[in-house]
């Protein structure tokens, strides 16, 4: 897969690589619901595949905090006001035929 460019010598692709999943996490499944490119297994650790969109939603919405970016500066996470996780896990499906 050719790498789609989101900023100098970095792409979508490169993004798995770049996380960081601390023992905080109890493998709930949140990340999973929320990522939608479906980029992440839990196979008895969280794994991510090469789809990452970069939308860091698994990582804001992670109810451990266990998901980082490496030489992160700061643990503080963001949420949309105005989107909650459950709309996002629906839009996530919304083409989705099963």
């Amino acid at each position: 897969m050719i790498g789609r460019v989101i900023g100098k010598n970095k792409t979508y692709e490169t993004y798995p690589s770049k996380y960081i999943v601390d023992d905080k996490c109890n493998k709930c499944g949140v990340c999973i619901t929320v990522c939608p490119a479906k980029n992440i297994i839990i196979d008895g650790a969280v794994n991510f595949a090469d789809k990452c969109e970069a939308c860091f939603a698994c990582l804001h919405l992670c109810p451990q905090n266990a998901l980082r970016i490496k030489k992160e500066k700061s643990n503080k996470r963001w949420l949309n006001p105005d989107v909650t996780a459950t709309e996002i896990i629906a839009a996530n499906n919304r083409f989705d035929k099963s």
